[in-house]
């Protein structure tokens, strides 16, 4: 019933939505949006490494992680000088929507390329990943993505690593003016 609800509603609220979308690789991306579960230690490393390839690629770039256990004070502070951010239950309502304002301004900002890294179902990432003003989202074509993202990876093998591999190639080929 709740999961009904809250699908309802973010339904609404997209379809009241308008977002311009623009194919950005990357070349042309100035700005990324990494959207993740945290689930694990070593999963939080290869999105860090990501991170920083993309840093590395002149795209200034900002993670977000939904940690589904209720963080303590201190445990995952934001790295404001490195753009990670992490929130948890304490941001979401009793419907599991993004309530805080630091959440609604990272769904309003347009970031050039927002990727969803989320691999398993959780409504947090989803309501951001929806309605995110990203100009252009890449992600799996698995669950929600397949309504959301622009260009969505079809992988053979379900993980992260995969997912960045194959975001590398498509992202360095796409849209290439030669």
């Amino acid at each position: 019933m709740i999961k009904g609800i809250r699908n309802f509603i973010l339904k609404r609220k997209q379809s009241k939505q308008y977002r311009k979308v623009q194919v950005y690789n990357l070349d042309t991306a100035k700005t990324a949006l990494v959207l993740y579960n945290f689930t694990t230690e070593s999963r939080e490393k290869e999105i860090r490494d990501f991170c920083r390839f993309l840093k590395e690629e002149g795209i200034k770039t900002s993670s977000l992680a939904y940690i589904s256990k209720k963080i303590k004070e201190g445990e995952y502070a934001p790295r404001e000088e490195l753009n990670y951010h992490y929130f948890d239950k304490s941001e979401l309502n009793w419907l599991r929507i993004p309530k805080s304002d630091n959440l609604k301004g990272i769904i309003e900002e347009r970031y050039d390329i927002l990727i969803d890294f989320n691999l398993e179902e959780s409504f947090p990432i989803k309501w951001i990943s929806v309605l995110s003003q990203a100009s252009f989202k890449v992600g799996s074509s698995r669950g929600y993505k397949s309504e959301s993202c622009d260009l969505l990876m079809e992988l053979k093998e379900e993980s992260i690593a995969s997912l960045q591999s194959q975001c590398k190639v498509y992202l360095r080929m796409i849209n290439q003016k030669n």
